[in-house]
């Protein structure tokens, strides 16, 4: 069995992947029981998840399967934590386990940065001098999952870089092309309306930030269901179906590139 471990910086890429992965005919595992080896290692069955603190971030990855393929999506929380996050991941497994893992992905936002830079940042910000990590810094930067000191394990890692794996940008640009294809006179309502919210509300808005695309996003997908967390609306407003990916050339970007990565 083929096995894929998804690295993402948050529940909003959680959604955009997952509700990829349905369009593509994977079955989202919700039994416990039903995740196979070696992902069964990532489960977590106790609280709280770290020290003392009643901070609960979710930590439970998202599990995926079609056929003899398998999926797992863990969300680390912030950019900065991607591949802390991934050597959390690998330290859960044994060494005969990770030769069971066929692919590991990093997906980030590219903010803006184009891919190569923002590459570039996340490996260095990872690994400081006094770093404690298990992944080889070098291997990593070559395309591969490797241990300090263990010379056997050599798994292909790459990068996919929002929105398009090039240039800069945000998972934000994937999702309002998308809603532009299924809902775009409900959008220039909504744009019409956040023009004329007074200047104070959106003074934090800005190029270095998603704020102003996101309340676009939430305006839109509130309307069609009320109350609901924007995961939520990415996974149930119809923005990401199997017409969307073949319009969208965003969204059909990382559609293709998933599908490849997982063939």
């Amino acid at each position: 069995m083929d096995h894929y471990l998804f690295i993402v910086e948050g529940a909003h890429d959680v959604a955009l992947i997952s509700s990829i992965l349905r369009v593509l005919k994977f079955r989202c595992i919700k039994d416990i029981n039903k995740v196979t080896k070696p992902f069964n290692n990532l489960l977590i069955d106790r609280f709280p998840y770290e020290k003392n603190s009643l901070e609960n971030y979710n930590k439970i990855p998202s599990f995926y399967d079609k056929g003899n393929q398998s999926v797992c999506i863990i969300s680390a929380d912030g950019e900065t934590k991607l591949i802390k996050a991934l050597d959390n991941a690998i330290s859960k497994f044994r060494l005969d386990e990770l030769d069971e893992i066929t692919k590991v992905v990093i997906f980030c936002d590219g903010d803006l940065k184009i891919r190569e830079d923002k590459i570039s940042e996340l490996i260095k910000i990872s690994f400081p001098k006094d770093n404690d990590l298990e992944i080889n810094k070098n291997k990593l930067i070559d395309g591969f999952l490797s241990l300090n000191n263990v010379d056997i394990i050599n798994i292909e890692t790459e990068f996919f870089v929002m929105p398009n794996n090039k240039d800069s940008g945000r998972l934000e640009q994937i999702l309002i092309e998308a809603i532009k294809s299924v809902d775009k006179a409900l959008l220039e309502e909504v744009d019409l309306f956040l023009s004329n919210i007074p200047n104070k509300y959106k003074s934090k808005w800005g190029e270095s930030n998603s704020r102003y695309d996101k309340t676009r996003i939430s305006c839109v997908g509130n309307v069609k269901n009320p109350a609901s967390s924007m995961g939520l609306l990415i996974g149930s407003s119809k923005w990401i179906t199997s017409d969307t990916v073949k319009s969208c050339k965003l969204l059909g970007g990382i559609y293709k590139y998933i599908e490849e990565t997982i063939k």
